[in-house]
């Protein structure tokens, strides 16, 4: 039995299974944990997530600034998260010029169409919902 520890995937789904691979990871004996940014750069940040098991305490949704990446990144987080766990933006209140630069309408976005979900917990620079 092995204890693996990979940061950063960045959401290159294919080069983590390749390392997987070179490392022979066997889930049924191995364990392994994803840290630091899973998603964003790579090209298939979705793939990456799907790998994750559900039941999250505490997810934090920050890094870019653009409203679809942010509006992404929690859509596809929130299956991740258990009943009662937290979901947490970071930035609502930072600018830029370009509104679709900003996380605001994304958070905002995802507060309104997840309403019936969640319970707002915190609403300042940073977000913060409870899942039901």
């Amino acid at each position: 039995m092995a204890l693996y520890l990979i940061g950063d995937v960045q959401g290159c789904d294919g080069a983590l299974q390749r390392l997987l691979d070179t490392i022979s990871f066997s889930p049924s004996r191995d364990t392994l944990h994803l840290l630091g940014d899973l998603v964003n750069r790579g090209p298939d940040s979705a793939a990456v997530l799907r790998r994750l098991p559900p039941g999250f305490d505490v997810a934090s949704v920050d890094g870019s600034h653009v409203a679809r990446d942010v509006l992404t990144d929690a859509v596809l987080t929130w299956p991740l998260l258990k009943s009662g766990g937290l979901l947490i933006f970071d930035d609502y209140g930072w600018n830029h010029p370009d509104r679709l630069q900003q996380p605001r309408p994304a958070i905002d976005a995802f507060v309104d169409l997840f309403a019936p979900e969640l319970e707002l917990i915190h609403m300042e620079y940073r977000v913060i919902v409870r899942k039901k």
